[in-house]
Order: C-alpha cells, then sequence, then structure tokens
C-alpha cells in the first residue's frame, strides 16, 4: 500500500542518518516489493538507496543506483531536486568538480525560477565547495554571509559552517576554520545525521573534501 511504502521510505532515510545502514537497506527491500509504485516514489526510493551507498563509500553502486532513475517521467520537481542533491554529493566526494559545477548550476537556475529558497542555498553552498576545492578563484559574493539565518533548516546551517570552515581554511586561517567545522559537526549531530557529521569529521580529519550536506527533510 501506499501508506507502507513511504512508512518503509522514510525509515531508511531515517536509518542512513543514523549510521545503520543494513536496517535502512532491509526498509528499501521491503518497499520495493509493494505493490504502489509511481514515478516520484521510484526516484525517491532510488535517491535513499544511493544514499545509502554513499554512506559506505560504495561511490560505483551509488552511481548505478542514481542512473538508474534518471530518467523517470513526470517526477515532482521536489523529488528531483533532492535527486540532484544526492548526485552533487556523489561528484564532490570523488573530486569530479567539472561535472559538479555543471550539474549544480543547472540545479541553482531551477531552484531560483521555482523560487525554492532552501534549494537555491543548498546548491550554492556546494558549487563554493567545488570552487575551493578545485582551486578556481571564489567569488565572496557568492557566499550567503549577510543572509539571515533565522529561517533555515538546521542542516543548511550545519552545511553553511562546513563550507564557511573550508573557505578559511584555504585562506589559512586554520583555527577559525577547524572552528566552524566542528561547529557544523556538533549542529548535524544535534539532528541526529551522523552520516553527515562523521563525513565532517573524517574529511577535517584529512584536511580534504568539505561537506555538501542534506539540507531538505527526509
Amino acid at each position: 500500500s501506499r501508506g507502507r511504502v513511504a512508512a518503509a521510505g522514510n525509515l531508511a532515510c531515517l536509518y542512513v542518518c543514523a549510521g545503520k545502514l543494513a536496517d535502512a537497506h532491509k526498509q528499501i527491500r521491503l518497499a520495493s516489493f509493494e505493490s504502489f509504485s509511481s514515478p516520484s516514489f521510484r526516484l525517491a526510493l532510488a535517491d535513499t538507496n544511493a544514499r545509502a551507498l554513499l554512506a559506505s563509500k560504495d561511490y560505483a553502486a551509488a552511481n548505478l543506483a542514481l542512473s538508474a532513475s534518471q530518467n523517470e517521467p513526470q517526477v515532482q520537481l521536489w523529488y528531483r531536486l533532492t535527486s540532484e542533491q544526492t548526485r552533487i554529493e556523489l561528484l564532490l566526494r570523488t573530486r569530479r568538480w567539472p561535472e559538479v559545477l555543471n550539474v549544480v548550476d543547472a540545479c541553482i537556475s531551477e531552484a531560483r525560477q521555482a523560487k525554492l529558497q532552501t534549494f537555491l542555498t543548498a546548491f550554492q553552498l556546494a558549487k563554493l565547495e567545488a570552487v575551493l576545492e578545485s582551486e578556481l578563484r571564489l567569488d565572496v559574493s557568492e557566499l550567503p554571509l549577510n543572509e539571515s539565518r533565522e529561517d533555515w533548516p538546521i542542516r543548511l546551517i550545519g552545511g553553511f559552517h562546513a563550507t564557511l570552515g573550508l573557505a578559511l581554511i584555504r585562506a589559512s586561517l586554520q583555527e577559525r576554520g577547524t572552528s566552524h567545522r566542528m561547529r557544523a559537526k556538533r549542529i548535524l549531530e544535534g539532528t541526529g545525521d551522523l552520516t553527515a557529521a562523521g563525513h565532517i569529521a573524517d574529511s577535517s580529519a584529512a584536511d580534504a573534501s568539505g561537506l555538501f550536506t542534506r539540507v531538505v527533510g527526509l
């Protein structure tokens, strides 16, 4: 039924955030066995599967999961942009900077046209991370430093501090940058997204990638 599909899909998302990947895959399988289906549901389930695979660092399998659902017809924009967030995270993890910039620019355009501010800000942060990591010239005006963050989802605030921290580290302000990244980690831990928080800790220790955090709700 539609209700069981939604319950299994949402539970799988929660398990991914909590780092319980075996449980997440179990719920994904249960959802896929249900008779109810729709283009948006298939895309959402493939996206959750890809997120679980990303969390286990199986990047090839995550790419296959996303590619299999890429051409689903008549998908609602929210689900498609959410899937694009996962695709961008995969490209960031695998350090494919030109591809990130191509995908994220298209997403920024769509989010701006649809007036989806939360998505727009998340994609802008992802673009900044790619620019910082690829050592291109950073346009500071693109970093939403002066925007009020009172209405931002908590995860988006975490993503902001992670990206700002990376920018400061790249500007040789190591102590300030690390402080912001640890603040991002604490914020994400507070939301229960231990997978994203763990990735910040791993990347900070290696002085590697920043973090493009999934910022839209489950």
